[in-house]
């Protein structure tokens, strides 16, 4: 691949971007963050307080920084269950939830 290349690119208008990925199957990493471990006990406080709409829980928890998948991992790990209810979609915290705060010393009930 010479210089060639290089400018052949250039002069198309395309550019070469690298990206990582990261497969959703590997939660390793997720789970030996204690970032997002302390941040998924949060979100599941707040959920253990009441049901909430997607869309607040969308607002207040969605985030495009791939470092504290948050929402994600809580779907991923069963944490939290999307239901229909009156035509909208509503969000629970699950039993494994429930048991994933009693692990981590918060005793809280499925209001």
């Amino acid at each position: 691949m010479g210089s060639g290349t290089g400018s052949s690119r250039a002069a198309s208008g395309h550019q070469t971007i690298w990206l990582r990925l990261v497969s959703r199957g590997d939660k390793t990493r997720a789970m030996n963050d204690p970032t997002v471990e302390a941040l998924i006990v949060d979100f599941l406080s707040w959920l253990a307080r009441g049901e909430r709409s997607y869309e607040e829980v969308m607002e207040a928890w969605r985030t495009s920084c791939p470092k504290l998948p948050v929402w994600e991992e809580a779907n991923d790990r069963g944490l939290v269950t999307r239901d229909r209810a009156q035509d909208r979609s509503i969000i629970r915290i699950t039993q494994a939830g429930l048991a994933y705060l009693a692990e981590k010393g918060i005793v809280a009930q499925r209001l």
